[in-house]
C-alpha cells in the first residue's frame, strides 16, 4: 500500500510555473494518444491514415513512414518497478495488440541535472523495454539509448546502434541489449500463438537494480531467485523479467525470460560495456544510495493500425515526487 501522496499548493504553483519550460524533455504526445497519471496510463489512437506531423506549417511524414509515438512522463519517480502492460483489441479483425504497434516504458533518465548525466541539457539518456504483438507472437526487446534530443524520430533519433560499448558516446546512440545477449532484437516471449479472437493480453515487467547490499523489496522475490547465480547479476547491473501472470499474486508464478543490462563496474562485464576508469564512469552507473529516476510510459503506433492498452503500476520501488524534480 502506498503512502498518501501530498503536494502542497505553493509547490504545485511553483512547478507549474518552472516545471514546463522545457516540454520537449517532458512529454512528447502531440496528438495525446496516451492519458493518466499516478499509477494508471491508457493509449488509444487511431492511426489507419497514417501520421502525418506538421513541421513549419507544412504537413510531412514521419522519419518512419506514418509511424506515432506517443511518449508520456510519469508523475512520480522510481528505482524501479513492476509494470503490469496490457494490450487490448484495437480493432474486430485484429486481436490483442495484432500488428499495430509497440508499447513499453523508460526509465533511469538522466540529463545534465544529474551526477552521471550527460553534459547536455536537451540530451537523455535511458533504458527502454518494449513490447508487442507481431503475427500473433509477443516479443520484447531492451536498449539503453545515450544523447537523445527529439523522441518522435525513429529509434529516438540514434543513428548509430551497437552491441558493445567502450566509453561514453558522444552522439545518439543506441545499446541494443537483447541483439547483444539474445542474439536478436527483438526477443519471442514466450512462443505461444495468440489467437486471432484474443481481446486482451497482459506482461507484468519487473525492472529492478542490483545494489550493493541487495534490498529484497526493491525486486521481486521470482526475479531474484531467476537471477542471483547469473554472473552479470552484480552491483550497477539492472535486470528486465517478464512474467504472464502477477507474480504478486503467488509465489509459484515465476519469470518466463528476463535480461540483465550489466553494470560498466562490474567483475563480469559482458560484451556491452567495458571496464570503468573510476568510480565516476557514464556508461552504466546507480549510485550506492539506489537514487530515484525518471520514467515515461511510451506507444509506437503503426501506420494502418488502431492501437488500444494500458500500464498499471503494480508494484514501485524507492518512489518520489517527480514534481520536486522541476526543471
Amino acid at each position: 500500500m502506498k503512502m498518501t501522496k501530498k503536494v502542497l499548493f505553493g509547490a504545485a504553483i511553483l512547478a507549474m510555473v518552472f516545471g514546463f519550460a522545457s516540454c520537449k524533455n517532458e512529454d512528447d504526445d502531440p496528438e495525446g494518444a496516451i492519458k493518466g497519471s499516478g499509477d494508471n496510463y491508457t493509449v488509444s489512437y487511431d492511426n489507419t491514415n497514417g501520421y502525418a506531423a506538421d513541421v513549419n506549417g507544412d504537413t510531412k511524414d514521419t522519419s518512419f513512414t506514418g509511424v506515432y509515438r506517443a511518449w508520456n512522463r510519469t508523475t512520480w519517480k522510481h528505482l524501479g518497478a513492476l509494470t503490469k502492460i496490457t494490450l487490448s483489441k484495437g480493432s474486430e479483425s485484429e486481436g490483442a495488440g495484432l500488428n499495430s504497434g509497440v508499447m513499453g516504458f523508460a526509465w533511469d533518465l538522466q540529463t545534465a541535472d544529474g551526477a552521471d548525466a550527460v553534459s547536455d541539457q536537451s540530451k537523455e539518456t535511458f533504458n527502454v523495454v518494449g513490447l508487442r504483438n507481431y503475427g500473433g507472437y509477443l516479443s520484447y526487446y531492451v536498449s539503453r539509448y545515450y544523447n537523445i534530443s527529439d523522441k518522435q524520430k525513429n529509434n529516438f533519433g540514434a543513428k548509430t546502434s551497437v552491441t558493445s560499448v567502450a566509453s561514453y558516446p558522444t552522439v545518439a546512440t543506441e545499446y541494443d541489449v537483447t541483439k547483444d545477449q539474445k542474439k536478436s532484437t527483438w526477443v519471442n516471449l514466450n512462443d505461444q500463438k495468440l489467437a486471432s479472437s484474443t481481446s486482451e493480453t497482459s506482461v507484468w515487467i519487473d525492472v529492478a537494480a542490483c545494489l550493493p547490499v541487495v534490498d529484497k523489496t526493491l525486486i521481486q522475490a521470482q526475479t531474484l531467485a531467476a537471477v542471483k547465480n547469473d554472473s552479470k547479476w552484480t552491483a550497477g547491473a539492472w535486470v528486465v523479467a517478464f512474467y504472464m501472470s502477477d507474480p504478486t499474486e503467488s509465489a509459484d508464478v515465476t519469470p518466463v525470460d528476463y535480461v540483465i543490462i550489466p553494470a560498466a563496474t562490474s567483475s563480469d562485464l559482458g560484451s556491452g560495456y567495458a571496464a570503468a576508469a573510476d568510480s565516476t564512469n557514464k556508461i552504466q552507473k546507480i549510485d550506492k544510495s539506489g537514487s530515484q529516476k525518471k520514467q515515461a510510459v511510451y506507444a509506437n503506433i503503426y501506420k494502418g493500425h488502431i492501437l488500444k492498452g494500458s500500464w498499471h503500476y503494480a508494484a514501485t520501488y524507492k518512489e518520489a515526487e517527480a514534481i520536486a524534480d522541476a526543471e
